[in-house]
């Protein structure tokens, strides 16, 4: 029995000096082997981008026509407008806010009304049918005369002669004589008698819309 133990450890060590490094060589490989194997960490799954919905860009509502385009209408004037003065000829007229000159001023500026140049004994009429609103003077325009329709229409009559044919609030029809020409308006004292008549309504001046000799 000793004996075959001493042959099989003669054998043994034998082998081993032979072989013994390249078992344990393997043996540590196989080892570091098995272990990077079962402690390996799982690799996280992908993640995929959060997807982008494009949406369209909201289409603006289309805008009422009606909002789009404002059209201003004009504003309409009591019809027929009368002349204010028969066989007139036309002095300084509306200048539509631009600026005319001045003769009496010697200046540049604008001119709200039309200016009908006759004499002094020349009749001034009513352009409309209304009320006698006020008579009163200006110290630039004189002697002056507002008229006032039914439909919020007001004519002011300014550089008339002292003498009126009508008192404040009464009632005068479309041609009715309201007074004569006169030289009372100090700012236009170079047109000599004329009468200077104004057109308004909800703050506009429709002046344009005079009638012209």
């Amino acid at each position: 029995m000793k004996d075959r133990f001493r042959i099989f450890y003669r054998d043994f060590s034998g082998f081993w000096d032979r072989r013994g490094f390249g078992i344990v060589l393997c043996l540590c490989f196989l080892l570091v082997g098995l272990t990077a194997y079962f402690t390996r960490t799982a690799e996280p799954e992908p993640v995929s981008p959060p997807s982008l919905t494009v949406y369209p860009s909201p289409t603006p509502s289309p805008v009422p026509a009606a909002v789009q385009t404002a059209t201003i209408l004009p504003t309409a004037t009591p019809l027929p407008l009368k002349l204010p003065a028969e066989e007139a000829q036309l002095g300084l007229g509306y200048s539509a806010g631009q600026l005319v000159y001045h003769e009496t001023l010697d200046e540049w500026r604008v001119h709200d009304g039309v200016d009908y140049l006759g004499q002094a004994d020349t009749p001034v009429r009513a352009v409309m049918g209304g009320r006698v609103e006020r008579v009163y003077e200006d110290p630039f325009l004189g002697n002056c005369l507002l008229l006032v329709s039914t439909d919020g229409y007001r004519c002011l009559y300014a550089s008339l002669g002292p003498e009126l044919l009508v008192e404040q609030g009464a009632a005068v029809s479309a041609g009715q004589t309201l007074g004569f020409m006169g030289d009372s308006a100090l700012c236009e004292r170079a047109e000599g008698f004329h009468v200077h008549v104004e057109l308004h309504k909800d703050g506009r001046c429709l002046s344009g819309q005079l009638p012209l000799p």
